[in-house]
Parts: structure tokens; sequence; C-alpha cells
């Protein structure tokens, strides 16, 4: 909807700025963690999940990097940031991202996806072989 537009649109500069007004909105999901044990892995796919599991003082938090340009409001400072890419996780060092919060994985792929690799490649291929 028209929130999400205007969300999009301050977002896109991606700089520490938007990294605070994350932060800031992070601060309103706290009361979510509040019945965890703060010992308890939290894999977020959000940074805002992120950001308010280490507000609320979990050790073990995660973050997946949602995009391959390096962006202020999609790191988690003192959470590990898993990076797909070599150049995402090069420009992330460069912005002042402490190495100690970042992992190279790679790129992660739905299980949903790998389940039928291999029959989807044959039926590209059968495909391709018969001009269709």
């Amino acid at each position: 909807g028209p929130l999400e537009v205007l969300r999009g649109l301050a977002t896109r500069g991606g700089g520490p700025t938007m990294l605070r007004c994350a932060y800031q909105l992070a601060e309103h999901l706290k009361p979510m963690f509040l019945g965890l044990h703060p010992d308890t892995p939290i894999v977020s796919t959000h940074c805002l999940v992120g950001l308010a599991a280490v507000a609320c003082g979990f050790k073990r938090v995660y973050n997946l990097v949602i995009d391959n340009h390096a962006q202020w409001f999609v790191v988690v400072p003192g959470a590990l940031n898993l990076v797909q890419g070599p150049g995402n996780y090069a420009a992330l060092l460069k912005m002042g991202v402490p190495e100690k919060e970042l992992l190279l994985t790679g790129h992660w792929v739905p299980y949903s996806l790998l389940a039928s690799l291999e029959a989807d490649c044959r039926a590209r291929i059968d495909r391709a072989r018969s001009g269709k």
C-alpha cells in the first residue's frame, strides 16, 4: 500500500540515517522477544527482527542480508550478518561494518527449488532439444 511505497522511497538511499530509523522502528518489536531466553539463536530474514533481538540482549543473532546492494539499513550491528556475494561483502567492509560481524555465505536457495532441481533441469533440456 501507500505506506510501503513511502518506506521504499525513504530507504532507497540506505545511508546511516536509515539504519537509525530502522533501529527506532525495531524498538516496537522488542515485546516479541521478552519471553525468550537470551541464549536462543535468532535468525532474522529482515533487519528489523535482528535489530530488535540485539536490542533485547540476544547474543546469537544471525541476520540474512536481504540485498546484494550494500546499504546501511540491511545490516544489524551486534549480529553476524550473513552476506550472499563477495561484492556486497567487500562493499560492507568498505562502509565500515566490522569484519567480525560479517560472514560471506554464498547464495541461499529455498529447499523447494532444490528438491526438484534435477527433474526441472531435465525438463528444460528436453524442451530445448524439442524446440518448444
